[in-house]
């Protein structure tokens, strides 16, 4: 899954994701579409960029820490900037 609302960004992943032979689902542009990816498809790895304009991922991330899905993060935050869920995690 790659959550990110920059369209060329997220192509660029998505991209390089699919000719490193993956599967990949989105991209999802906000919180609501990556919630509604991970229920109806599923989802084995994500890719969140943190800062979704108006949002942030951390409902995303929460949703995958709850089903013990790994992810990484994409962020311009410094580590302080961060919102917990994500600084607490390495």
């Amino acid at each position: 899954l790659v959550v990110e609302d920059d369209a060329v960004v997220a192509l660029d992943v998505a991209e390089t994701l699919a000719e490193s032979g993956f599967e990949v689902a989105g991209p999802a542009p906000s919180v609501a579409r990556a919630l509604d990816l991970i229920e109806r498809a599923g989802c084995d790895v994500a890719v969140l960029d943190i800062n979704l304009g108006s949002e942030t991922s951390a409902p995303v991330a929460q949703a995958l820490i709850e089903r013990g899905t790994p992810f990484v993060a994409m962020s311009g935050y410094s580590r302080e900037q961060l919102p917990a869920i994500f600084a607490e995690r390495r």
